[in-house]
């Protein structure tokens, strides 16, 4: 997945993901939610054959756009981690 930042403000980002899905974006913006400072995350993807969706963050100001996404990535990633652990004890 390739990232191009759009635009970019002290506490606005926007920039496409070349490639990303439904699935991947979903997953983002519910997470950036959970992100304390971040007030909006949201994507739209202006055409079904054209996988260019843009990607907004906006926070308060006291968190840098760019902090909000690694923190939202680092915390997916340990949800992701701790339900791969639950997965791998069923039998």
């Amino acid at each position: 997945m390739n990232i191009n930042i759009i635009s970019e403000s002290k506490n606005k980002i926007i920039f496409t993901l070349e490639g990303a899905d439904h699935t991947v974006l979903n997953l983002l913006k519910d997470e950036l939610y959970n992100v304390e400072g971040v007030l909006a995350a949201s994507y739209n993807i202006t055409h079904p054959l054209v996988k260019l969706p843009r990607v907004i963050v906006k926070t308060n100001g006291k968190m840098n756009p760019r902090d909000a996404i690694k923190t939202a990535i680092k915390n997916t990633k340990k949800k992701l981690s701790d339900f791969r652990k639950q997965v791998s004890k069923i039998n």
